[in-house]
Formats: structure tokens, C-alpha cells, sequence
């Protein structure tokens, strides 16, 4: 983790490395509040999967691209956390229910 603390969370601009068994699966790159993702933010996982765009509390809102590992690509305007543009839809950190996906 790297970037200024809050009340022991991180808030400002920083770099938070998620791990599992000492091997890295996640970095999330961009500004903080509280210990939530906000602003401008970069989500890389060593799966492939890559976010980047804008973040509320946490998830998708505002303009972001989302590159799946099995190429796919979700781009445009997020809100909430789900994408549906063009018959298009995905949910981001969120249930595809709380989208009013099926």
C-alpha cells in the first residue's frame, strides 16, 4: 500500500496491491477517500481484467472502460456500477440485479 492514511485508511492518491498467499492479484491505482476508490482510478488484475475510468464509493460511475480477460470491452458511461449501452450490459463490483439486469 502507498499513499497518505486516514484514521488507518487510505485516502488521497495512492497504490493499493491486493494478495493471496503472497501472490498479487489486484492493483487499484488512483485517489482515495475514507478507504474507498473515488475519482480517477486504475484497476489492474493479473488475470487480464483492467478498469479504468470513474469511481464512487467503490464502483463505476461516470466514464470508464472495462477490459475483460476474454477480450471483451465495456466502454462508455457507468452508473452505479453497471454498463448498458447498445444491448450491452454489464455490472461492476454490484449485483446484475441491482442494474435491473436479468
Amino acid at each position: 500500500m502507498g499513499g497518505p492514511l486516514h484514521e488507518r485508511l487510505l485516502h488521497g492518491t495512492g497504490v493499493l496491491r491486493w494478495f493471496s498467499k503472497d501472490v498479487l492479484y489486484e492493483t487499484d491505482d488512483g485517489e482515495f477517500r475514507n478507504g474507498k476508490l473515488n475519482d480517477r482510478v486504475i484497476l489492474s488484475f493479473t488475470s487480464g481484467t483492467r478498469f479504468e475510468g470513474q469511481f464512487r464509493d467503490q464502483i463505476p460511475n461516470g466514464q470508464g472502460t472495462l477490459r475483460v480477460k476474454d477480450g471483451q470491452i465495456y466502454s462508455g458511461q457507468w452508473t452505479n456500477g453497471c454498463f448498458n449501452q447498445g444491448g450491452r450490459q454489464m455490472a461492476y463490483n454490484v449485483s446484475r440485479e441491482s442494474c435491473g439486469f436479468r
